[in-house]
């Protein structure tokens, strides 16, 4: 909608130029609505690049622990060390299977166990400068791995940024619909089609509002049959019903491999709760721009 009027009235200037205080109120409205696009675009970038670089990292980290893992059992049985061979029996489907926090635990215990044996393994293949690499892969997807706390601050700063460039950019349009009304009759082509395109247009069908995926955190398979439910966020942060006839714009579930789409929601900012059995419910935002496809990827955690 903020776009479609943005649109009409900038091909319109000559008529909106005659307007009282029309220019001041639309500096307003175009401020409001690079608000919107400016937190929705970070919020987006945040997202998917913290989920890109953990998930590169984490490869790295499991095939790095489990090759540290190896060569230690190889030692191990040779020496008949029982013992070691316990503690550092990882496979890498243990590993790639643990949960953030345990993979941690796990690499460093096999860190640990290598550091104890060090002089004795370098006809392993394992040595001072490979123990480095090591920890600092540790190092490194602890660092990508927010916690819960910041990652809950860094969502409702995009959200706030985004409620308040809604509340912005609708006082300004309620100026500029009064100022419009001075050239009902004076400019009926004018003002017919400003009302059009201040109508909110509904996304047709052969466009997305909405795409993501729903991954397992620990795995980062996908994950069938995960529910997300929509609210939309009032101007004051409230959240009320999703304002569309089609039910599928208030639920959705994944398909097979965790992937979504969403059809025809109005624009605006949404609390979006997933849901799957086994797993932690999450709570996450999405801002929904017409003429803009939103992403929206979420992580769940197992009930332990």
């Amino acid at each position: 909608m903020y776009l479609v009027s943005d649109e009409f009235l900038t091909a319109n200037s000559s008529i909106t130029q005659l307007l009282p205080k029309f220019q001041g109120f639309y500096a307003t409205f175009q401020e409001g609505i690079l608000q919107i696009r400016s937190a929705h675009e970070q919020q987006s970038l945040d997202k998917s690049g913290v989920a890109e670089t953990k998930n590169e990292l984490r490869k790295l980290l499991v095939a790095q622990a489990a090759d540290g893992s190896r060569k230690v059992q190889a030692y191990a049985k040779v020496e008949n060390n029982l013992t070691l061979l316990k503690e550092v029996k990882f496979s890498i489907s243990d590993l790639r299977l643990a949960t953030d926090e345990d993979l941690e635990t796990y690499a460093r215990s096999i860190h640990s166990k290598i550091d104890a044996h060090l002089p004795n393994l370098s006809l392993y293949g394992l040595t001072s400068e490979s123990q480095k690499y090591l920890l600092k892969l540790i190092a490194d997807f602890k660092a990508a791995t927010p916690t819960p706390r910041n990652s809950e601050i860094s969502t409702k700063q995009s959200t706030d940024q985004i409620v308040k460039g809604f509340v912005t950019s609708d006082e300004a349009l309620d100026k500029i619909d009064a100022l419009v009304e001075i050239v009902r009759i004076s400019q009926p082509d004018f003002y017919s089609g400003y009302k059009s395109a201040r109508r909110i247009i509904v996304t047709g069908k052969g466009s997305l509002q909405v795409k993501g995926f729903v991954t397992d955190a620990g795995t980062g398979e996908g994950l069938k049959g995960a529910t997300l439910s929509f609210a939309q966020n009032s101007s004051n942060g409230l959240m009320k019903a999703a304002a569309s006839s089609s039910a599928e714009a208030m639920k959705k579930k994944t398909a097979i491999k965790g992937g979504f789409n969403i059809k025809s929601l109005p624009e605006g900012t949404y609390t979006v709760t997933v849901r799957k059995n086994g797993y932690a419910d999450v709570v996450s935002t999405v801002a929904v721009t017409n003429g803009e496809l939103a992403k929206l990827n979420v992580e769940l955690v197992k009930n332990i």
